[in-house]
């Protein structure tokens, strides 16, 4: 004759997955998922954890039967561009944040975009910041996107003039069939 309390719906809810995209795109994932199930969706990607960049070493691809862990971040990678054996470096950096606009990369737009870290060993480990990865990639897409608005406004000044008026060639020819 206690005082409990019982929960009777299931309050286990941890925190989604966020999956970020070499596009820019973002996916939410929610339960438990393996890393195997994006590289069979995307076979042409490796899914990496993006708190572990660090200069000097290899892209972190996560395993075929690597669990993604609640509340993380994930980078969706293409494979040929970010290869396993390749090291982080500043330019595989720039890859990353690579948009049709050759506009140089300001690793100043990041608070802290890099981080020294004490490895396992001991050593000093510089450490690529989550966010200045995912603002890397966003934008990239938000250039693009910017880019294609910029070329399609210079096109329709350019060509806005051919257009016809739909209702003003209909009354033309309208009225000249009145005659007959």
């Amino acid at each position: 004759m206690g005082n409990a309390v019982s929960q009777c719906f299931g309050g286990n809810h941890s925190p989604p997955v966020k999956l970020i995209f070499w596009e820019g795109t973002t996916r939410i994932l929610r339960g438990k998922h393996i890393a195997g199930e994006i590289m069979f969706e995307f076979p042409d990607k490796m899914v990496c954890h993006s708190d572990s960049f660090f200069i000097g070493h290899r892209v972190p691809a996560l395993a075929i039967d690597d669990e993604l862990q609640s509340g993380q971040t994930y980078l969706v990678l293409p494979i040929d561009t970010f290869a396993c054996d390749h090291v982080i470096s500043a330019s595989s950096l720039a890859a990353l944040g690579s948009s049709p606009k050759n506009s140089p990369i300001n690793f100043g737009d990041c608070r802290r975009p890099f981080e020294y870290v004490k490895g396992a060993d001991g050593r000093v480990l510089i450490k690529v910041v989550p966010e200045f990865i995912t603002r890397l990639i966003t934008r990239a897409r938000q250039n693009c996107r910017s880019t294609m608005n910029s070329l399609l406004g210079r096109l329709r000044n350019k060509y806005g003039h051919l257009s016809l008026k739909p209702l003003q060639s209909t009354r033309i020819l309208g009225s000249h069939l009145a005659d007959l």
